[in-house]
């Protein structure tokens, strides 16, 4: 999927509609437990951009972890569900309009960025770029996930029958290749802290959450 499609993908309906559709699958809570995991090694006080914040999923855990939160998203839709969100949890966040490639930021200015559900939605050229501009940004930490695949070529002819079955069934979502997915953390810049896998498919497919620090 193009970047341009998926700016005008979560509108209407699909925006307000968001979180009710989701949140009683098996990886919804899963998600929520790793990332509040997470957060909750960054330092009280610290500053970070949730982006995209669609709805605010993660709002609570900001503001329980004393943390100083900016939400970005394309969507005026998403934005404007999460700032329902943070008017009932009297959290105090700056919530904007922003394309996630080109980030208002000066070089290493924001402690930690967080970045879930996106990457898989774009080429790994994309993901390249996102990444690029996430370390630039990012003083710290990132918080990324993704939906991986292990190289084909490393599990033989079967296995690369099956990866081009799956990539069959699964037109939109992108799936990145595990080991060029940690080599694109080093080229950028940083390290995996701390990883948790969310879900393991019989396809060999993974969704991995990483929490990345800053190298040297």
């Amino acid at each position: 999927m193009e970047f341009d499609e998926l700016s005008t993908r979560y509108t209407g309906g699909v925006a307000s509609s968001y979180e009710a559709l989701r949140t009683g699958s098996a990886d919804w809570p899963k998600e929520q437990a790793v990332v509040e995991r997470f957060l909750r090694t960054l330092p009280a006080g610290s500053s970070i951009v949730d982006v995209p914040v669609g709805t605010g999923r993660f709002l609570e855990f900001y503001k329980a972890c004393g943390l100083k939160p900016t939400g970005l998203d394309i969507s005026a839709d998403m934005l404007a569900s999460a700032k329902v969100k943070a008017s009932a949890l009297a959290l105090d966040i700056d919530l904007a309009k922003a394309d996630i490639r080109h980030l208002a930021f000066a070089d290493r200015s924001i402690d930690t960025v967080l970045c879930v559900r996106f990457v898989n939605w774009i080429d790994f050229a994309g993901f390249e770029a996102v990444m690029a501009e996430l370390a630039r940004v990012a003083r710290a930490n990132i918080i990324v996930s993704v939906r991986v695949w292990p190289a084909p070529r490393s599990f033989g002819k079967w296995l690369g029958q099956r990866w081009t079955s799956f990539r069959r069934r699964h037109a939109e979502l992108r799936f990145h290749n595990t080991e060029a997915t940690e080599e694109l953390f080093t080229r950028v810049g940083f390290a995996i802290a701390d990883s948790q896998t969310v879900r393991r498919g019989r396809d060999q497919t993974s969704f991995v959450f990483y929490l990345l620090r800053r190298a040297g």
